[in-house]
Formats: structure tokens, sequence, C-alpha cells
């Protein structure tokens, strides 16, 4: 495999550019950082069995996997529908905004300012291949409809989080969104992994770019699990979902070329958002 492995480009990334660019919620307009419990457990797999675990097969597209799941994630957090988004056009406008060309990975900051400037297609308007390509099959006037379809669900904010754990904890337990985890990965994290995620077994062997939604019932000590789907198909992990301790979130977080962003809130006419009082009553009690 190449040197890139999975398609995170943390030799790349310009985090600077990246805080400069975001645009944090202001946290008070939802409600208290204190509701410390996990999603319901019946919410989270009512979820689970609509979110399409996806497989970017032999390309190095786990950004544009990762941007989808997360925008279809908050399109239901906004709005209450979940259709399933273009991993594909989040992977190559992700690409287009980092001025990449080649299957080699993209920036989370791309991908940031991708979402943000053309919003995301429905995944039935430009279908993954498995190979790399650069337009939708049918040309111009296919790329004109993506584009049309991808202004209805725009990101509009997102932010760099900080404090390990902590961070992660805060932006998922306040219902802000979804995060991209841009992480090293390690060896005994490609096969034989079961619902949890393992302790990193010796050096790392690339980097990956993982979608994390919501907090889980397990929990270490205090502290509640995270879980989210990969982008290697149902046949690793649980149905391609694990969770991730709190120890190794904040482990990952010390790590180089480690990322956790917060993508939250989209615009759009078809976007409308839900009262924010209805969001509390999907955690646990």
């Amino acid at each position: 495999m190449s040197t890139l492995k999975h398609g995170y480009r943390p030799d790349l990334e310009d985090v600077s550019h990246l805080v400069a660019t975001s645009r944090p919620r202001d946290w008070t307009q939802l409600y208290s950082a204190s509701c410390d419990r996990p999603l319901d457990e019946k919410i989270r797999e009512a979820i689970k069995s609509r979110i399409v675990v996806e497989g970017q097969g032999r390309t190095n597209s786990c950004g544009g996997h990762a941007g989808s799941t997360i925008v279809e994630f908050n399109r239901w957090l906004e709005c209450g529908q979940l259709d399933q988004r273009s991993r594909w056009a989040a992977y190559i406008w992700g690409q287009e905004e980092c001025g990449i060309d080649t299957d080699s990975g993209v920036q989370i900051d791309g991908l940031c300012r991708a979402l943000s400037s053309k919003g995301l297609c429905e995944d039935r308007l430009w279908k993954f291949t498995g190979s790399y390509h650069r337009t939708p099959a049918g040309g111009a006037e296919a790329l004109r409809l993506c584009l049309e379809n991808a202004a209805e669900c725009r990101l509009s904010s997102w932010e760099v989080l900080r404090g390990g754990y902590a961070g992660v904890a805060q932006w998922l337990q306040t219902g802000q969104g979804g995060i991209v985890a841009a992480v090293p990965w390690y060896s005994n994290w490609y096969s034989g992994v079961s619902e949890l995620l393992p302790t990193p077994n010796g050096a790392p062997a690339g980097y990956h770019a993982y979608p994390l939604l919501w907090l889980t019932g397990r929990m270490q000590g205090a502290r509640y699990y995270v879980e989210g789907p990969n982008s290697w198909t149902t046949s690793w992990g649980r149905g391609g979902w694990t969770e991730w301790s709190p120890s190794l979130i904040d482990w990952l977080s010390r790590q180089p070329g480690t990322l956790f962003v917060g993508l939250s809130d989209l615009d759009g006419a078809s976007t409308k958002p839900r009262e924010i009082n209805r969001r509390r009553s999907w955690f646990a009690t």
C-alpha cells in the first residue's frame, strides 16, 4: 500500500487556516453543555438502520465518506430527514479546494470549505464506482444537477475541537453534530476488530478520517464511549461500526497529525430546523 493509506493528508493540512476559517457555534443558543447523557439507544439504532455503511475500496476517499456520513446525520438532527449523500462528490470537491487532482487523499480544511461553498448532493446523482474519477457520469449536465442539488444541503459551521475526549464529548452530548476524527491508523485496526476499537499495537500505518456521531451507553469510569461507522463495509467492526473509549480518544489527541473537527448546522431551503427544545428529548434519562 502507499504511505498515505486511507486518505487523510496531515502532511498538507493547514490547521491554522482551518481554525481561522471556522465558524464556531454559539453554544448557548442550543442549551447548557452540562447535558452529559448519551443519545437514546432506540434513536441510535433507528439512525444506524438508515445510514449506509460504505466501502471506499482501494481508493483514498475516507474523507469523503466521513464527510457525507456526518452531513447525513446532521441533516437528521436539523430536520428529521436522512437521505444518503454522495461520498464521492464530498471527496472530489474537497480535493478541488486543496488543489489535489489524483487519488491521494484530502485535507479536512478542504473538505469543510467544499461542504460549505458547494454543499453535498444526493448519492443517486453521483455514485461511487469503486474507481477514481473526477466528474459524474453524464458530463457537464450531470455535474450541473449535482451542484444544484448540493446547494440545498450546505455546511454552515465547524470547529476544531481541543481537549481530547472532553472536547469531543461536549460537542456530541449537546447535539451539535458529527465529528471528523482525522487520526493515525494502526496495523491491528485493519481486521479482526469487534465492536470496540482496540488499543493501538505498534507504529501507525497511515492516516484515516472517521466519523464520530454520538455517545453510547457504554462507560469507562464516569465517561461514555463514542461511536461511528467506518468506510470499510459491514465486514469490519460490528456491522461496520465501532465504539471508541475515552482513554483512546485522549491518547489519540496527543499524537502528531490528529484532528477532531466538529461539523454543525446545514443551510438550504429543504433543511428546516426543528425546535431546539426537542433535542433534549433525544438523550437518555
